[in-house]
């Protein structure tokens, strides 16, 4: 999903865009990072089974490419908030050490000038989010 707001927040445009995986019986057939078309997105390819005290990789895309050395926050349910680089493979790695509902996010801001609902705007924000529910 991506949604741009309409209303410029100072001279930024911000763009929100979220993944999901979708698992349909027990088949994960198309849940890669490569059948993603957002600019930005961030998600996990392995959605089977998600456990506490065991580790995650989540990757990175920006512009239908792996980001390397990119900043990625992950949020646990109790709040905590962690960030961690990408590796040269666009990935970070975490291991849940509470049950609930994680949330990971990835922004990237792109030097751009325009007109967006006839405003003027210098920058584009753009934010992708991924939520997974850790057992």
């Amino acid at each position: 999903m991506q949604h741009t707001v309409k209303d410029i927040y100072g001279t930024m445009v911000l763009d929100y865009n979220s993944s999901a995986n979708i698992v349909v019986g027990n088949k994960l057939n198309g849940n890669l990072s490569t059948n993603n078309s957002n600019k930005i997105a961030v998600f996990t390819e392995n959605t089977t089974d998600i456990r506490k005290n065991q580790k995650i990789t989540a990757i990175a895309i920006y512009n239908n490419a792996i980001a390397k050395s990119q900043k990625v926050k992950v949020i646990a349910p109790n709040g905590w908030e962690k960030e961690l680089w990408t590796n040269e493979n666009g990935e970070i790695s975490f291991t849940p050490i509470w049950s609930g509902n994680y949330m990971i996010e990835f922004s990237q801001t792109e030097k751009k000038s325009g007109e967006h609902h006839g405003k003027k705007y210098d920058e584009i924000w753009k934010m992708a989010t991924y939520q997974l529910v850790v057992n």
